[in-house]
């Protein structure tokens, strides 16, 4: 029998995931054709892609069915948020900014559920990310700089500035389309790992130059940037609110609403950091042990549906206004809420009663001073 060259093809991750190589991260066939992977695939609990009845595949499927389910809530709550800022027809910038954000939630909530290993999910992750990014920026500057900072943050210029991030958003996912695509199993079918494979990702002629000659700059890029940018603003927003506070007297109305809606941005924020948690624990077992853990992948999923779901809520508890639109707008197709909505209007009542003649006129004076919160 003949001997043959080795021929090698290295992976992509998406691949290597979902196959068991040995300690080596290489499986090579009798002909010499191998497979090689940068990282290796495993289930934490230990047992292999052939076993259906593991603990693996179970915490898998479960993730699974919750990503979906938060997914499907995600889609609903980001469509109600878009109904009720087109409904209120504001002309605010913060306004301008949650539709956007809303928008990248709504992608990211559909391909949680339709495609959850999609790439898709990642684009819209990613430009929720820097959304976020943008309107806490955009919530300091106006805090801060309450003369200045309308002028840089109008409509048609937030506007832009959403254009902006979606097409740095599709940059930064851009090298993952390209790096990769779908073939029939033609290299794996004498190899044990991929025998059982119809179809299998293999490298573009992209892979390696984004790979290897940019050494993945846009993972690093996405994943590290937003998370330090929030923690400096929001500090630094923090400070600018406990300054304002101890004048509380002295600030007109636009002023008082706008920090409120800054406070209500914040937990926003919280949720973002904390559904960067199962993330940053994957890159650090892929750093420290060259591990692709397969249930910390469907975990990411999961947490980018909770982030894409959890502005609804938040938004509700958080905004008097919002709140008052929501039922408006759900008090139609829930009873329940045709009561609170009843109670609402009359609480809106008394309090315009109660204002007095100059706080109306500053009122007026600001067309942006809408109820606290979106």
């Amino acid at each position: 029998m003949g001997t043959y060259a080795k021929t090698i093809t290295n992976l992509p991750l998406v691949s290597c995931i979902f196959i068991d190589l040995p300690e080596n991260r290489e499986d090579c066939s009798i002909y010499n054709e191998c497979i090689r992977c940068r990282f290796r695939g495993e289930f934490t609990t230990g047992e292999g892609m052939d076993d259906y009845s593991g603990l693996g595949h179970v915490i898998c499927l479960t993730l699974w069915v919750f990503t979906c389910l938060v997914g499907t809530f995600g889609t609903f709550t980001n469509l109600l948020i878009i109904a009720i800022l087109k409904r209120k027809n504001s002309e605010r910038s913060f306004d301008t900014l949650l539709m956007a954000l809303a928008c990248f939630d709504l992608v990211c909530s559909v391909s949680a559920v339709i495609a959850s290993t999609s790439t898709i999910t990642y684009f819209a992750k990613s430009g929720s990310s820097f959304m976020t990014v943008l309107i806490t920026i955009e919530r300091f500057l106006v805090v801060s700089m309450p003369t200045r900072a309308p002028s840089w943050f109008t409509t048609g210029k937030c506007k832009l500035f959403s254009v902006g991030v979606l097409v740095f958003s599709f940059l930064m996912a851009f090298p993952r389309y390209s790096s990769v695509y779908i073939s029939t199993n033609h290299i794996g079918r004498n190899i044990n790992s991929t025998r059982e494979l119809d179809y299998i990702f293999l490298p573009s002629i992209f892979n390696k130059f984004w790979y290897v000659t940019m050494k993945g700059f846009f993972d690093q890029i996405d994943f590290w940037v937003p998370l330090p940018l929030l923690l400096l603003l929001n500090a630094l927003l923090y400070l600018q609110i406990r300054k304002f506070a101890r004048n509380r007297k002295n600030l007109n109305v636009k002023q008082q609403k706008d920090i409120s809606a800054a406070k209500m941005f914040v937990p926003v924020v919280i949720v973002l950091f904390l559904c960067n948690i199962e993330p940053i624990l994957h890159y650090y077992y892929i750093k420290t042990g060259g591990v692709l853990y397969r249930e910390h992948l469907f975990g990411i999923r999961f947490s980018m549906a909770v982030n894409s779901a959890a502005n609804l809520p938040i938004y509700y508890f958080k905004g008097s206004s919002f709140r008052k639109e929501c039922r408006t707008l759900l008090s139609p197709y829930l009873s329940c809420l045709v009561k609170n909505t009843d109670s609402g209007k009359r609480e809106e009542t008394s309090e315009r009663k109660g204002h007095n003649t100059n706080i109306t006129s500053v009122s007026k004076s600001y067309p942006d001073s809408d109820d606290t919160g979106p």
